[in-house]
């Protein structure tokens, strides 16, 4: 029998946990960066965001890398169900720019994940006359 989750819970289908996808987004994800923390990122196909923290140690003692993500966990639950997209995330925090601000980790997840989401959002495609489809506003694009 399968567990049902809580609707606000943050299930183990939810984070990345296996090292060859930590790799596979470390070496070939984009980067978005953030005031405290930078946003690596990648295609995932299962439709749904999955979150992975890397903190080192030179952050800090166990205790403050272990609140640490806790409070990015926390924001990115908070956040990502906002968002319909299928992507691998791996953060990583700054060292020189720690904060401990939960209105401010929070924001900017949220910033980080929208701004996620537009990268990946479906370009127009580029018309057959050569001109893009939001080149001009007067001239439609059409085939000749």
């Amino acid at each position: 029998m399968q567990k049902s989750h809580h609707p606000w819970s943050f299930p183990k289908q939810c984070r990345i946990t296996k090292e060859i996808d930590f790799s596979k987004v470390l070496q070939h994800g984009q980067r978005i960066g953030q005031k405290h923390f930078l946003g690596l990122y990648v295609l995932n196909g299962v439709g749904y965001f999955r979150l992975g923290l890397s903190v080192g140690k030179k952050f800090g003692h166990a205790v403050e890398r272990n609140r640490w993500k806790r409070l990015m966990r926390e924001a990115f639950r908070l956040c990502s169900w906002r968002y319909d997209a299928g992507v691998d995330l791996v953060i990583v925090p700054s060292k020189k720019n720690k904060t401990w601000e939960w209105s401010v980790l929070q924001q900017e997840m949220n910033d980080l994940l929208h701004r996620i989401v537009q990268s990946i959002a479906v370009k127009p495609a580029p018309c057959t006359n050569g001109q893009s489809a939001g080149a001009s506003q007067s001239t439609e694009c059409t085939d000749m």
